[in-house]
């Protein structure tokens, strides 16, 4: 298998055939019987160029992705289950006083209506 000028193996992953000069030199490229200097930049160039190399990067990325969010997601859900707890909390004590409110206003008149109502049922 070949993808770019680069040998891949049967999962379709470059098979790397660059080594280090002993001298710690640089990159040397083995040809048929002979290595062929090749500097870090152009083997990673032609890295880049391998579709096989592209869509590992792409998977890697979207892992990463999806790692980060659910990283994030994890680490404020606390904070914001707290903060509708706490909303929730302050709009119940405030429809509880605005609904004691409407009572205590409303009851002087229910009362009477009442009252009316039961008296000039009976008469």
């Amino acid at each position: 298998m070949n993808d770019g000028g680069l040998p891949l193996d049967e999962d379709g992953i470059p098979v790397l055939t660059n080594i280090i000069n002993p001298d710690g030199s640089g990159m040397a490229r083995r040809t048929t019987d002979h290595f062929q200097a090749t500097s870090s930049p152009e083997l990673a160039a032609a890295l880049l160029d391998s579709e096989a190399v592209r869509q590992k990067i792409d998977e890697i990325a979207a892992r990463i992705t999806v790692n980060n969010r659910q990283d994030v997601e994890a680490a404020i859900r606390p904070a914001i289950e707290e903060a509708i707890t706490q909303a929730l909390n302050v709009s119940g004590d405030n429809i509880y006083l605005a609904i004691s409110k409407q009572l205590e206003n409303a009851l002087p008149d229910l009362f009477t209506h009442v009252l009316q109502t039961k008296g000039g049922g009976e008469n």
